[in-house]
């Protein structure tokens, strides 16, 4: 039996329950219940789909939009125009169409045809069709495990916005570090080291964007996930916090990122021609198992304080983890009153910054093997008209110790 803790399959149906001899079965082979996820409309499958990448998704033909809307076809062959030609949905290896409606199926053949996807008739007199989802999870249990074989090249890529002070700070870590920098194209160069995990060397790459914001980020993100296959993907550096949620060089640990400019801004029909921003943000998450080890560090006082007792310069305040949301912009912000727009979009808001976003991105629409992803970000100012530069070495030195931190604590 193939190892199905390697397969993720999403269930878009409003009647679940004809899957429940199939999911008994597939849970009792070890199918994790955290790779299995079941939704009744095609609202809540976007969501899903918004977020993480399922191997199997099978899709009832007729089906509602929200959870209380009658069922149509209708929106069924919508998702699959999302999947196929929109730019923000996370596309599964393989989907199958159920049905009871023969009609349903004929109507619904050119768009699986055009994917090279498949539909399967569904019958209450005889379970021919759970054998065939069956077999359709058999096979993608397959390519998860050929997935795999396309192995991770090394354990950690760590990209910054800034040479200075943030690539500084990683490369201060203590990492062997080869002696130079070395171009992997025409304008990237990176830097190569090892460190000794729990059970065996662990391979580093650390790089710096060549210039400040999202685009930049999430392009060398990109060239880092496709040269290097990490296992982990993480960007250290220095943000803007919220005042009242956050103090100067707490560690932010962005979950969820978004672009806080993302959506649209329309003209006010008054007198003052003012337009008006209604954002339309695309969140990303941490992963549940990236979120739950942050916490746990959260708890680790111990370890964060002599993180802030190692610092040449007294700093007075405990310094403290915080797994939180953080939004991502393409300008540098010295205003309070911008800073409270932003906030208004998520109230727990607790960090602001220009690059984790694109780098949640990138890590989400990248091949297989996926890298897990995480922003880890220092506050060295409120993003207000007072703000200055001095808080930005320690800012810098502390999201990379927390960085170092985890590989310690969690690395094998």
């Amino acid at each position: 039996m193939l190892d199905l803790n390697k397969m993720k399959i999403l269930i878009v149906d409003d009647n679940p329950r004809r899957y429940n001899k199939l999911t008994e079965e597939l849970l009792s082979f070890g199918l994790g219940l955290d790779n299995l996820d079941v939704v009744v409309c095609t609202r809540h499958a976007v969501e899903k789909l918004e977020v993480k990448h399922y191997d199997l998704l099978i899709l009832d033909l007729v089906i509602p939009l929200n959870p209380t809307d009658l069922p149509s076809e209708h929106n069924s062959v919508d998702l699959l125009m999302q999947i196929a030609e929109g730019d923000f949905l996370i596309r599964p290896s393989r989907i199958v169409g159920l049905t009871a409606d023969k009609a349903a199926a004929v109507r619904a053949a050119p768009s699986f045809g055009r994917q090279l996807w498949s539909i399967i008739e569904f019958r209450d007199d005889n379970d021919e069709w759970l054998y065939q989802v069956r077999s359709c999870v058999d096979y993608g249990i397959s390519s998860a495990s050929e997935a795999s074989v396309v192995s991770y090249d090394i354990d950690v890529c760590i990209l910054c916005a800034l040479h200075q002070p943030e690539l500084d700070a990683v490369l201060r870590l203590p990492i062997k570090w080869e002696s130079s920098a070395h171009p992997i194209d025409d304008v990237t160069f990176v830097h190569e080291g090892t460190l000794d995990g729990r059970k065996r060397q662990l391979k580093i790459v650390a790089a710096a964007a060549t210039r400040m914001g999202m685009v930049s980020s999430s392009l060398l993100a990109s060239k880092l996930i496709g040269r290097f296959r990490p296992r982990l993907l993480a960007m250290t550096g220095i943000c803007a916090g919220v005042k009242g949620k956050v103090s100067l060089g707490d560690v932010i640990v962005a979950d969820p990122c978004w672009d806080w400019q993302s959506g649209k801004r329309r003209l006010e029909p008054s007198e003052s021609a003012e337009s008006k921003f209604e954002p339309s943000s695309h969140h990303l998450p941490l992963s549940e198992s990236l979120r739950s080890r942050f916490h746990e560090i959260k708890k680790d006082r111990d370890s964060l304080e002599a993180i802030r007792r190692a610092w040449p310069v007294d700093i007075p305040t405990p310094l403290r983890v915080e797994v939180a949301p953080m939004a991502s912009g393409s300008v540098v912000l010295a205003d309070d009153v911008a800073a409270g727009r932003i906030k208004e979009q998520h109230r727990q808001l607790s960090a602001i910054e220009m690059e984790a976003y694109g780098v949640y991105a990138a890590a989400a629409m990248a091949c297989a093997p996926k890298p897990e992803v995480v922003a880890i970000k220092s506050v060295c100012d409120f993003a207000g008209p007072d703000k200055s530069d001095t808080f930005q070495p320690y800012a810098a030195y502390t999201s990379a110790s927390v960085l170092k931190l985890y590989i310690d604590k969690y690395f094998e």
